[in-house]
């Protein structure tokens, strides 16, 4: 990997392959980790052409080669106008930003609206599946602390959820605890639940607790670095 990393920055440097327009002021031209890579260039011809003459070349040194259904191409602002070109050039899929990795959306700025439903749904498609079954109080317990709440304590390592949010997932694990399958009113409010056992609660992971605490912990990594 790191043989193709230098094929492509000297294919940059050299201006075989375009910088895109908002990397190159620091020289970037691609990012990778483990055996996945993001390249930025241009939608043009030569640009699609030339990235795929040097996977070919990686394929001939290494005899590693990339999967053109596993590839796919993210198109924005002016390079849309190239979009059908360099689909036919490249044989890649479409892809939609942002683009996502590891299950989360790599993105800078904060989560849109979309983002949050795809987390919400997530939970709930969890939920449904678990429906069918029987399950006792400390069961369902069981699986919304280790299961649901961590699916979102994922997405707080990146992000601060807002609280709406946050809220939805609660109203959604307290329906999954106290009725499963059924629909129904809480018995018990969540901020009693989510209190430590000692204090009369069931030991459920506070949201807004974990969320407030992600956020001083990111704050506090980016001041490290800084």
């Amino acid at each position: 990997m790191e043989g193709l990393s230098t094929m492509l920055m000297n294919a940059s440097q050299y201006g075989v392959i375009p910088f895109h327009p908002q990397c190159q002021r620091i020289s970037l031209n691609h990012m990778g980790f483990a055996d996945d890579i993001l390249v930025f260039t241009t939608g043009s011809a030569q640009a699609i052409l030339q990235v795929k003459e040097i996977l070919h070349k990686f394929h001939q040194l290494s005899g590693l080669k990339s999967n053109p259904s596993k590839c796919e191409i993210y198109f924005g602002g002016e390079a849309i106008k190239y979009k059908s070109n360099a689909l036919l050039l490249s044989g890649f899929k479409d892809g939609e930003l942002p683009v996502r990795y590891l299950g989360l959306p790599l993105m800078s700025g904060k989560l849109s609206s979309t983002e949050i439903d795809i987390l919400v749904d997530k939970v709930t498609k969890r939920i449904k599946s678990w429906r069918a079954q029987k399950l006792t109080y400390a069961r369902r317990l069981q699986l919304i602390n280790s299961v649901l709440l961590g699916v979102v304590q994922y997405w707080m390592q990146l992000f601060v959820l807002p609280k709406k949010a946050l809220k939805r997932i609660q109203q959604v694990c307290s329906q999954f605890l106290w009725h499963g399958n059924d629909v129904g009113r809480a018995k018990v409010a969540w901020d009693f639940v989510a209190l430590p056992r000692k204090e009369g609660g069931v030991g459920v992971k506070d949201l807004l607790a974990w969320n407030q605490a992600c956020s001083i912990r990111m704050l506090w990594l980016f001041l490290m670095k800084a």
